[in-house]
């Protein structure tokens, strides 16, 4: 959905990969079920945009199957539907019963996450009517797998997406951007190590790898790695590391650094948790199989405690119980500012898009609500809507309606 809040057009859309949607057919399924009549809701006389996931298999059958290309390209267009964005963060099932670390397999450590993400470049790229679409990614990998020399791979990994990137910038005038995504537990959790891992890992050596493989020269290699390759600023992983959003925005603005794509959702956050013995019982209650949970707690001192799932915060003798506050990466819907005895991260997305609405540091913003069915039913059922279509126009509703747009 193109809207104007500002002085800045922005797109805004929902990631459909809260919809289990690893085939293409699946992908007709949910658009027939859950987008058509969410289109209906939100925009029923213009278009709207839509944030793809795309598995590997899914970008594997569009990227070979021409059909099956012009058959999806044929549904959006008649549906008045348009994707402008891609989340090719999880690989394979993201709607299994257990996903927990898997989602980061493969990482930019292997290559195969090269091979992945060039397939689903050329897919948007093709599927796309935007000038300038984006797709996400991880940044790295899981912090606990990673070894001595795993960024030097990295870069190379990255250099090979950035000359296939430019590649299609060549061939057909788009220029799409991989926007990679900072993450509690990964090789980049914040915004200050992401600024070092793009000056370290992407701007020196991925521009020296891509200056090896092409005939560019270094500074052309530099440029295009600046070009193609970006941040996808995720409201929610960042809010968890307790920074202040519109100051870390700033912040790549002023390293050079582009952010193709921000992602919209909040984290819970429990306040004072020792003393809070009702709220350290709700957040229990969302502690399930699928996801990884990853939470990061506050001292009295200012230093921080973190872990990487949710049970390590009951866990006896580990100092949680003496943190001022938890935060904790669970996606919940952006309207839901606070649960009983236990608050969301609301109030960092609403001062971000603030913040967005006039620097124009972006022009793609995605709702991201993956959790949906994993939320607990009591609690979904409460505070979020009576099925997913409702939840997500009151998601669009919130995020207008902040924005300042009728």
């Amino acid at each position: 959905m193109l809207i104007q809040p500002g002085p800045h057009e922005l797109e805004l859309t929902y990631c459909t990969n809260v919809h289990p949607g690893e085939t293409v057919e699946e992908i007709h399924g949910y658009l027939r079920d859950v987008t058509i009549p969410l289109k209906e809701r939100v925009c029923p006389d213009r278009r709207m945009g839509v944030g793809l996931w795309l598995s590997n298999r899914a970008a594997r059958q569009l990227d070979d199957d021409a059909e099956a290309m012009t058959l999806l390209r044929s549904v959006l267009e008649e549906n008045r539907l348009y994707v402008f964005t891609v989340n090719a963060f999880p690989y394979g099932d993201f709607h299994q019963r257990r996903v927990k670390e898997g989602v980061y397999s493969p990482s930019w450590v292997d290559a195969e996450r090269a091979t992945f993400s060039a397939r689903v470049a050329r897919v948007l790229a093709a599927l796309s009517t935007a000038d300038e679409p984006s797709f996400s990614s991880l940044c790295g990998t899981f912090r606990a797998w990673e070894q001595p020399g795993d960024r030097e791979r990295m870069a190379e990994n990255l250099a090979a997406v950035a000359n296939v990137l430019a590649l299609i910038e060549d061939k057909s005038g788009k220029i799409v951007r991989l926007a990679l995504e900072p993450e509690p537990m990964t090789s980049v959790e914040t915004t200050a190590e992401a600024i070092a891992f793009f000056e370290s890992v992407v701007f020196r050596q991925g521009s020296e790898a891509l200056a090896r493989r092409t005939n560019r020269t270094k500074r052309q290699a530099e440029v295009a790695m600046q070009r193609h390759i970006g941040i996808c600023f995720d409201t929610c992983h960042l809010a968890v590391q307790y920074e202040d959003l519109p100051q870390s925005l700033a912040n790549l603005q002023a390293a050079g650094i582009a952010v193709p794509k921000v992602q919209l959702s909040s984290a819970l956050r429990l306040e004072e948790p020792a003393t809070n013995a009702e709220g350290r019982e709700v957040l229990k209650g969302f502690d399930e199989e699928r996801y990884l949970h990853q939470a990061v707690g506050r001292r009295r001192d200012g230093s921080y405690l973190r872990a990487t799932d949710l049970p390590e915060l009951f866990a006896g003798g580990n100092g949680w119980q003496d943190a001022t506050s938890w935060r904790v990466h669970f996606h919940v819907p952006v309207f839901v500012e606070e649960l009983p005895s236990l608050q969301t991260t609301q109030g960092q997305l609403a001062a971000t898009l603030d913040a967005l609405k006039q620097n124009g540091q972006t022009r793609h913003l995605e709702i991201e609500t993956y959790t949906w069915d994993v939320i607990p039913e009591e609690r979904r059922r409460r505070e979020c809507g009576e099925n997913l279509v409702t939840s997500l126009e009151r998601e669009y509703r919130w995020v207008l309606e902040r924005l300042g747009v009728q």
